[in-house]
C-alpha cells in the first residue's frame, strides 16, 4: 500500500498501528488543492486520458494541467495480513478521507491500484 501521509499527520501514528514502513517511493502526477484544504493526486495515466480526451475532471482545459512531476509519499505493508483487516483498515481511511459509502458523492477521493518507485527500502 502507498499512502502520502508524513510523520507527525494525525493519520501517521494510525496507519503505524496496522502496517510496517517499507520505505519512501515516489509515483508519476501531479498534485492539487482541494478546497483550499488538503491534496489530491492525479496519476500520469489519468492525465494522460485527459488530454487526449482535450478536458481535465477538475473543470479545467487540458493545457492548465501542467507537467507530470515525481511526487513523493511511502509504501506500507500491513501486517498480519487478511481480507478481514485489510477490509476495516480500508474503511477506516475512507471514512478520514470523507469517501466512505455513507458519505454523499460525488467524493473527493477514488482509491486505485498505481505503479510506484521506492526510494529506500527498510530490512
Amino acid at each position: 500500500m502507498c499512502v502520502l501521509v508524513s510523520l507527525g499527520h494525525e493519520m501517521h501514528d494510525f496507519v503505524a498501528e496496522w502496517a510496517d514502513r517499507v520505505g519512501g517511493a515516489t509515483v508519476q502526477g501531479q498534485l492539487f488543492d482541494i478546497n483550499g484544504l488538503y491534496p489530491g493526486l492525479k496519476l500520469a495515466t489519468t492525465l494522460a486520458m485527459e488530454t487526449q480526451r482535450g478536458t481535465s475532471s477538475l473543470g479545467r482545459s487540458s493545457s492548465d494541467v501542467g507537467a507530470c512531476m515525481e511526487v513523493l509519499g511511502e509504501v506500507w505493508r500491513m501486517r498480519d495480513f487478511t481480507e478481514e483487516r485489510c477490509k476495516i483498515f480500508m474503511e477506516a481511511l475512507d471514512e478520514y478521507e470523507d469517501c466512505a459509502a455513507a458519505d454523499p458523492e460525488p467524493h473527493p477521493y477514488r482509491r486505485t491500484i498505481a505503479q510506484v518507485s521506492l526510494t529506500s527500502c527498510a530490512t
